[in-house]
């Protein structure tokens, strides 16, 4: 026997006992006694089944299986807007001097934007004289040295690189400084904490 009739049976059995004509006052508390067992007649309560539901209200809670957004900007730069390098073009021939040249979107508040050269088959990263400064129309440019006069026919990788916190914009003002002071050192390993690759191209020095 379902729960449900049971309920039914066991209400109808109380307000029945000791009148077979049960008062109006006992009639109302009956109905509103099987209303509420109704509710429940498969043995869950009103509220569990509301929460089976689907939601079909603008109002719902029912969790979206829609992506989210954080809210929280990225320090990552989007392919969309990559710092790209127009001249020159990859896979020429440059030489040791030569002038970098590309676009930019408009960066953040207190991010930098550098060039670095490496070579292609050896450890080190060389930034060029930065942080270079962009045009209202998001150009760019800087003179930059393809490694030295003994080593015309290797090649290299010409990098943009968005500076985008405290310890990359710290460790490329150090490498300037020792610049200036004669003792220019690569930056050896992988890029600063905070500095983000955006447009490579390789060249080969004439």
């Amino acid at each position: 026997m379902k729960v449900g009739k049971i309920r039914h049976e066991t209400i109808r059995r109380i307000i029945g006992r000791g009148s077979q004509k049960p008062s109006s006052t006992a009639g109302l508390l009956l109905a509103l006694l099987l209303s509420i067992a109704v509710g429940g007649c498969d043995g869950g309560s009103p509220s569990a089944a509301r929460e089976t539901r689907p939601a079909t209200s603008a109002g719902s809670t029912t969790p979206s299986t829609e992506p989210q957004s954080t809210g929280v900007s990225s320090t990552k730069v989007q392919p969309s807007s990559v710092v790209r390098i127009a001249v020159p073009s990859d896979g020429s021939s440059v030489p040791m001097i030569t002038d970098v040249k590309g676009t930019s979107p408009k960066l953040p508040q207190g991010h930098q934007l550098w060039v670095v050269v490496q070579p292609a088959s050896a450890a080190g990263f060389w930034p060029q004289i930065g942080p270079i400064p962009l045009q209202s129309d998001g150009r760019w440019s800087v003179k930059a040295q393809i490694g030295e006069e003994a080593q015309a026919g290797m090649e290299f990788n010409i990098i943009t690189v968005v500076a985008t916190g405290k310890q990359a914009i710290d460790a490329f003002a150090q490498y300037m400084k020792s610049c200036e002071q004669g003792a220019c050192e690569p930056l050896y390993g992988a890029l600063p904490l905070g500095a983000v690759r955006q447009h490579q191209i390789t060249v080969r020095r004439s």
